[in-house]
């Protein structure tokens, strides 16, 4: 669902030939990277958090324990006001082109956005996983050759 409406956005902006953006499609694209990135780098967050504080627990005590909770707490914070924020920039996007809201939820419900980010990671992931994604890179020259990547595992 995710990914489809991902495309819808990118065809209308490319067919306004990207007005919004001043007719840079650089910009339009680099718009696009921004808001989604943040979604990933909020979900990498609460991931982090959920396996890093139970060894925390573990192995520090009293004001260390504390601090490190406090600290990744507070980038969790950070990184879902801009999900957040993006999420909503997303659905005006959606809205001037005349699309459907990207994520119909109530973008000031904190938890729904928690929710819909946890949804959307889902539906990535399972889209990746089902190589859905090889169409996008068959006949590509990978960066790294083979051996390259073999040298640096072993």
């Amino acid at each position: 669902m995710f990914m489809e409406k991902q495309m819808e956005i990118m065809s209308a902006m490319k067919q306004s030939n990207y007005e919004l953006f001043d007719n840079d499609a650089d910009d339009a694209y680099d718009t696009l990277e921004h808001i989604f990135s943040t979604f990933v780098e909020y979900a990498n967050c609460v991931i982090r958090m959920q396996v890093m504080i139970p060894i925390w627990r573990n192995r520090f005590d009293g004001e260390e324990l504390r601090d490190k909770v406090q600290d990744i707490d507070q980038s969790r914070h950070v990184y879902h006001e801009s999900a957040i924020s993006s999420l909503k920039q997303l659905n005006r996007l959606c809205s001037i082109y005349g699309l459907s809201p990207y994520a119909d939820i109530d973008t000031s419900d904190r938890y729904a956005v928690a929710d819909f980010v946890g949804t959307w990671i889902s539906e990535i992931y399972e889209d990746g996983k089902s190589k859905k994604m090889d169409t996008t890179v068959t006949g590509k020259i990978s960066e790294y050759p083979l051996y390259c990547m073999r040298q640096k595992s072993e």
